[in-house]
């Protein structure tokens, strides 16, 4: 089972992001991976739910492959990135 989810590859401003979360949740997802500048919108998610789910900000899609592979990014090393 996936324990981990993104809610686009783009990065993007969501206007329903909490709804997306509470899904999230719901399915039993355990970590989030969202672009940093949404952080202002998890006020919206019940801090029920942001304690069961680890929540991942970041900046670049470099920062989202080395959170989203066990290890971090299998690429990085050789690209230098």
């Amino acid at each position: 089972m996936c324990t981990i989810a993104m809610t686009e590859i783009e990065f993007l401003i969501f206007v329903y992001l909490h709804v997306q979360i509470l899904a999230a949740h719901r399915y039993g997802i355990k970590r989030v991976i969202l672009p940093e500048r949404n952080l202002k919108d998890l006020v919206e998610v019940p801090s029920a739910v942001r304690n069961c789910m680890e929540i991942v900000l970041v900046k670049r899609v470099e920062d989202v492959l080395e959170q989203a592979f066990e290890g971090g990014c299998p690429w990085r090393q050789r690209a230098k990135l």
